[in-house]
């Protein structure tokens, strides 16, 4: 899937550039313009559509990771997705105000020799849309990317969509909250974080990112501070040879205890 055409190249959408200076570029590449790199490679919804696509590619996974169930491995696969997918598509949406072309009909994703997302190709830079709602501005990316994705993740590898959304959240979190740091002044991003992670419901519906934040204390040099854990464990723990995340929720030292559990 001319995946080797892309080692060492900088293929930066040259409006996200300013966002992504420096040691940042290799957060903002993840989603490249097509022109002909695309090589006629399928788009992400023709891949879902495929009987047989998306399960030829988990199994190459598979057997990078030596792993014989597909729910451990279908979720990382993930990780590597959404980390390539989510900063330089949410900083757009958030800083920019601009709408990257991110439904599923329209990105043609790149993978390695093991199955992994190298980078996401899309047709165009997108359209700039000043004013417009958080949900409006985020919607090609959750419900016609995201949400047929973690449906089709659920049919062929029995992996629960909650804990594909916890990784979306994962990467989604880690990049506003990057953003809001290096742009302290940028109301805007603290507004998209708090509606797309904080709110139970997206307009009346549940909203599958969200679940009351819980937090752990970690020894410092400047004391004990307060972490955040993530929402959902990703099942990293299961594949062969690996642990749990330091801040996995089900990692024994984060569990509730039972003077705290349920408060």
């Amino acid at each position: 899937m001319c995946a080797g055409t892309l080692r060492g190249n900088s293929t930066m959408i040259p409006v996200l550039a300013p966002l992504f200076p420096g040691d940042w570029a290799a957060h903002g590449d993840g989603v490249a313009l097509a022109g002909e790199n695309a090589c006629g490679q399928p788009t992400v919804a023709q891949l879902l559509e495929d009987a047989e696509a998306l399960p030829l590619i988990l199994a190459r996974q598979a057997r990078h990771f030596g792993a014989a169930a597909l729910a451990p491995v279908a979720s990382v696969w993930t990780l590597t997705y959404f980390w390539r997918l989510l900063p330089p598509v949410a900083a757009a949406a958030s800083v920019l105000q601009r709408v990257l072309p991110t439904a599923a009909r329209q990105v043609k994703p790149q993978f390695d020799g093991d199955g992994a997302v190298l980078r996401l190709l899309i047709p165009h830079d997108g359209q700039a849309q000043p004013g417009r709602d958080t949900h409006a501005r985020y919607a090609p990316l959750l419900h016609e990317h995201l949400e047929p994705l973690a449906t089709r993740l659920a049919q062929c590898a029995r992996l629960s969509p909650k804990i594909t959304w916890g990784n979306v959240a994962r990467y989604l979190d880690l990049t506003l909250s990057q953003l809001m740091q290096a742009m302290p002044g940028n109301s805007q991003l603290a507004q998209d974080r708090a509606l797309l992670l904080d709110a139970p419901l997206w307009r009346g519906e549940p909203n599958p990112m969200y679940r009351a934040p819980r937090e752990v204390l970690r020894d410092t040099p400047q004391g004990p501070r307060a972490r955040a854990l993530l929402r959902r464990c990703c099942l990293y723990y299961m594949l062969p040879g690996h642990g749990y995340c330091d801040l996995c929720p089900l990692s024994a030292p984060n569990r509730p205890t039972r003077e705290t559990r349920g408060a």
